[in-house]
């Protein structure tokens, strides 16, 4: 009888380890997913800044080229 009360003790240990090892990964993910968008959501506006930029940029280089010939 004391042998069961061993084990059962420590399945139920082992269980709430499980339980708190997921949900510490399910937080974890969701820092994960946050930092990954974050990452894209700059990479598309250092894109759009950079095409932008290079509107103006090009027109001038196109007008330096006709003034040189």
């Amino acid at each position: 009888m004391q042998l069961a009360n061993i084990w059962q003790n420590r399945i139920l240990e082992e269980l709430s380890n499980a339980l708190k090892e997921r949900e510490y990964y399910n937080k974890k993910l969701y820092l994960i997913i946050a930092q990954v968008s974050i990452i894209i959501a700059s990479m598309i506006i250092i894109s759009s800044v950079l095409k932008w930029i290079k509107k103006p940029l090009k027109a001038k280089i196109e007008l330096l080229k006709e003034q040189i010939k």
